[in-house]
Formats: C-alpha cells, structure tokens, sequence
C-alpha cells in the first residue's frame, strides 16, 4: 500500500494503471516509428492509428521475444524498448499537437469513443483485480497460472538455453522449461511489463 493517506483501491488502481500505460506506450511509440519509416502512407485516421498501434504491439513484442531468442532475458532489453518506445510515442505526440489544427474534428470525437470502449472493457475486467490488489490477484486456472506467470519470470531472468540439468534447487524452472516453446509471445509481453513495472509476474 502506498504512504501518504492513499486507501488500497487508490494504490490498485496507480498500479494497474502504471500497467496498463506500460502496455499502451509501447504499442503507440513503436506504431509511430512504424507509421513514420513507411513515409505516413495513410492519413490520420482512427483506423490509421489503431492499425498501426497494433503493428506496434506487435514489433514490441516481436523484437523482445527475438532478444530472448539470442540469449538476453527480457531484464537486460526490455529497459531499452520502453525508452525507444517511449520517444516514438513523445514524437507522436508532439508532431500531433504541432498539426492539431489540421486533425478534423471528427477524427477526434472517434479517438474519444474508441479511448472511452477501451475504458469501458479495461474496466470490467479489471474489477476483480481492483477488489483484492495486484499483490494478493491470482487468475482462477491454476494451469494458465503455472503457464504464464512462471514462464514469462524465467523469460525475464535466465537464458532461453537453459537446460533441465540447469535447474539446481530452482524447480520452478522445470514448469517454464516446459513451457518457454508453446507460450513465448504472450510471456514476454507479461514478462516485459513486470521488468519495467519492478513486479513479478503475478
């Protein structure tokens, strides 16, 4: 719990927002990076800017899970992403607040409404998380729980080519070991986001 009089749903609801920042930027730094080397093919248009925030969830994701491949845990990449990321979306941000004038009106009311669904849907699914905490929220499948959460910690600790013979007195490895080929892309986006948020993976 944070000091300074914040009541537990406050301190919750900064840290899944932090989160939920930590997610949202790099999809939008790494979209504007993407949208700006294609030459601004597209004008900006709210399915411009979700097509390309997608794509740039995606390349975060991407480049990640390809450092991971050549050997360095998310603890040591994903710092560096979150900086690109994040001078992509300041780019973004200052280049649109440069030419606001020339954003129709329009376009802005749709940005409004596809922010306010994204709240909407955040918020319900967030509901149970802000009843209980990030500390104490586990999900209810045990098995996803095991899958997730356990593979996208090594995926932030330890080398993709640790083997079973590695594991010493860390059994939890041999569950991530298991798990690292089937479940890598989702895990590192999680892992990405506990490195940069100072959480586990929980």
């Amino acid at each position: 719990m944070f000091e300074l009089g914040f009541s537990p749903v406050n301190s919750n609801l900064l840290i899944i927002l932090h989160q939920g920042m930590l997610l949202f930027v790099p999809a939008a730094g790494f979209g504007y990076v993407l949208w700006y080397l294609a030459g601004k093919p597209y004008a900006p248009r709210s399915q411009t800017l979700l097509g390309f925030g997608l794509a740039g969830f995606a390349l975060h994701a991407l480049l990640l899970q390809s450092f991971v491949y050549l050997g360095l845990p998310l603890h040591k990449t994903a710092g560096g992403a979150l900086i690109v990321a994040f001078v992509g979306f300041a780019h973004g941000m200052w280049s649109g607040w440069k030419q606001r004038s020339l954003i129709r009106r329009g376009l802005r009311r749709e940005i409004f409404f596809y922010s306010l669904v994204f709240a909407v849907a955040f918020a319900g699914q967030a509901a149970g998380l802000l009843a209980v905490g990030p500390a104490r929220f586990f999900g209810n499948g045990h098995y996803d729980q095991a899958n997730y959460v356990v593979t996208a910690d090594f995926l932030a600790e330890e080398p993709f080519a640790t083997k079973l013979e590695d594991v010493g007195y860390r059994p939890w490895l041999v569950r991530a070991l298991e798990a690292k080929e089937l479940r890598i892309t989702e895990c590192v986006v999680l892992g990405a986001v506990a490195v940069t948020s100072g959480c586990d993976s929980q």
